[in-house]
């Protein structure tokens, strides 16, 4: 399934821009779109990324269906309609998605339980999927009744279900207890033979940071930068900021060429 994806940015601290903004985002609503807004210090990144998809066609998988969201063949979770948080207020930036009937369709015809969120034919009424959950308590039954995937979370459901889910619940427990602990050994058991592993995989991503960071520093003496002290390298993004400690915003270095995602405070 194919849609097309769109980028923006405004600075609304230019008046132009503002009114523009105002624009452009009345008209998704006009479309029925409901913007996430978010704060992730990865924005920065991320919607590089999404800019350069900019009027581009991309295809949206299937096997899972959200309310608000995609997951696509390019390897990115997409939200309908999504914009950044930055620091800096007038800053405006984010993306949407071109909405079909295609796929307003396979969310109003996808059925999934309130509970595991799991898709069954709405032949079955309620869902059978986790029934045998260690979780899942009397009183949470009537979230087994499946909606469509547009209407998961605001579907209204009785406070009562029949007697033979409740029954299928209660048998569903006493079998599931007994999977439950089979299951609980298998999991310890794939943690100790994940002990190794983890430990070799942890050791290489702290020899390719410490890499990075190496290389990173040596350009900056190579280049007669004195700011090794107001670097850091953010191992959980990939990327330098320039200015953690003391802002640089108002005397930038001159950082053409440096060979790693960066940001400047």
């Amino acid at each position: 399934m194919k849609t097309i994806l769109h980028y923006y940015k405004f600075d609304t601290s230019d008046r132009a821009q503002a009114e523009q903004y105002v624009v452009y985002t009345s008209n998704l609503l006009t479309l029925g779109l409901k913007c996430l807004k978010s704060i992730s210090p990865d924005h920065t990144r991320w919607y590089k990324k999404i800019a350069e998809l900019d009027g581009h066609e991309i295809t949206l998988e299937t096997a899972h269906i959200f309310d608000n969201q995609w997951n696509t063949a390019e390897g990115l979770r997409l939200f309908d309609w999504s914009e950044a948080i930055y620091p800096n207020k007038h800053i405006k930036e984010g993306m949407w998605l071109e909405q079909s009937e295609e796929m307003r369709a396979i969310r109003r015809n996808t059925y999934q339980c309130g509970y595991c969120g799991k898709v069954s034919p709405v032949t079955d009424v309620y869902c059978r999927n986790c029934l045998g959950s260690e979780y899942l308590t009397g009183k949470e039954l009537p979230l087994l009744l499946l909606v469509s995937a547009r209407d998961r979370w605001r579907a209204k459901r009785p406070d009562t279900v029949p007697e033979w889910l409740v029954t299928a619940w209660k048998e569903a427990q006493g079998l599931g207890k007994i999977s439950r602990e089979k299951a609980l050994l298998a999991t310890k058991r794939k943690q100790v033979a994940a002990l190794v592993p983890d430990a070799e995989k942890k050791a290489a991503r702290l020899i390719a940071n410490a890499k990075i960071e190496a290389e990173g520093k040596t350009w900056l003496l190579d280049h007669e930068l004195n700011i090794i002290d107001n670097a850091i390298f953010y191992d959980h993004t990939q990327a330098w900021c320039f200015g953690w400690k003391n802002s640089l915003a108002g005397n930038p270095p001159d950082l053409t060429g440096f060979p790693f995602p960066y940001e400047v405070k």
